[in-house]
C-alpha cells in the first residue's frame, strides 16, 4: 500500500501541491477578469441628474471662495468607496467647473447636458 503513494513523494508535499494549484487557478481567474475588463468601454457611467446637482453644489462652495484643493480632498474623503475611474472623472469635472467659472445653476445644467449627450469619458471630451 505504501507503493501507491510514492508519487506524492516525487512531487513534494501534498499541501504545497494544493497551494500551487490554487495559486494557478487564482492567477487564471485574475487574468480572465483583466481580459474581460479590457473589453468594456472606458467611459464612466453616472446618474446625470445627481451629478449635475452635485456640481452645482460644489460651484456654490467655489463661489464662497472655497479652496479647490481642499474641496477635492473633501470629495475624495466622502467618496472613498467610489471606484477610481469614477472618482477621477468627478475630479476632472470639478476642475473644469472651477476653471469655467459658470454660475452654479449653469454649471450644473452644463454638466447634465454633457452627461446626457454621452460625450465620452466625462471631462475628457474636450
Amino acid at each position: 500500500m505504501d507503493d501507491d503513494w510514492d508519487w506524492i513523494d516525487r512531487i513534494g508535499e501534498p499541501w504545497a501541491l494544493l497551494l500551487a494549484i490554487l495559486l494557478i487557478i487564482a492567477g487564471c481567474v485574475v487574468a480572465a477578469t483583466g481580459a474581460l475588463a479590457g473589453e468594456r468601454p472606458k467611459g464612466v457611467v453616472f446618474d446625470c441628474a445627481q451629478f449635475g446637482r452635485s456640481i452645482r453644489n460644489v460651484a456654490e462652495l467655489r463661489d464662497l471662495d472655497a479652496s479647490l484643493e481642499k474641496t477635492l480632498a473633501l470629495i475624495r474623503t466622502k467618496n472613498a468607496a467610489t471606484p477610481r475611474p469614477q472618482l477621477e472623472a468627478i475630479e476632472r469635472e470639478v476642475r473644469r467647473m472651477w476653471r469655467e467659472r459658470l454660475p452654479a445653476d449653469e454649471a450644473g445644467w452644463a454638466l447634465y447636458r454633457r452627461c446626457q449627450a454621452q460625450l465620452g469619458d466625462m471631462g475628457r471630451e474636450g
